[in-house]
């Protein structure tokens, strides 16, 4: 149970002394403000600020809070709020350690990412492999062609340039098949 207006606690349970490393009489004796993070602090000030002007607000907010020793956790709250001549004096509430959970959820995000990222990889290999089978196709007629035409040329200015057209058919067949590969999933070499 917290005094707002003395800014205290006035009881705490077993289970808050283990969630933070603090004994009853640790708490009994702070500020339960001290526990709060500066960004749930600045949270908390605004939530209270609404509530304070009469505005309509959860009864459940996510703080992080210090232990003892100087890690976080993450902590639901849902709050019973106490009034005195219609104003907040104080709050019934009841925390949960949620910090595992957020870590599982957090966890489950990036695990998603990866997947996604691995499915955005694989539809690249299959493009990629697609792609090189059809470039292969046109380059087959290329080279054919190049071929045939080298075999029935007789000026050697056309010669050479039919060599050079057959030389480079041949290197984008060979990067062609490194696509195939590369979509396959073995080492090109």
């Amino acid at each position: 149970e917290i005094d707002f207006v003395n800014g205290k606690f006035i009881s705490v349970n077993d289970i808050m002394c283990r969630y933070s490393g603090y004994s009853e009489e640790e708490f009994l004796s702070m500020n339960p403000l001290e526990l709060l993070t500066q960004e749930s602090l600045d949270s908390y000030l605004k939530r209270l600020e609404r509530l304070m002007s009469g505005q309509v607000d959860s009864t459940n907010v996510e703080y992080d809070i210090k232990k003892k020793n100087g890690d976080l956790i993450t902590v639901l709250l849902n709050a019973e709020y106490i009034y005195k001549n219609d104003r907040i004096s104080g709050a019934h509430v009841v925390v949960h350690d949620i910090t595992e959970l957020k870590k599982a959820q957090e966890d489950k995000i990036q695990a998603q990412k990866i997947a996604d990222e691995q499915n955005k990889m694989a539809l690249v290999g299959q493009i990629a492999g697609k792609m090189a089978h059809d470039f292969n196709n046109v380059l087959s007629v290329i080279l054919g062609t190049t071929e045939l035409s080298i075999l029935d040329c007789e000026e050697p200015e056309i010669k050479r340039s039919l060599e050079l057209i057959l030389e480079q058919a041949l290197r984008g067949k060979n990067l062609t098949k490194n696509l195939v590969i590369f979509a396959k999933d073995q080492e090109p070499r």
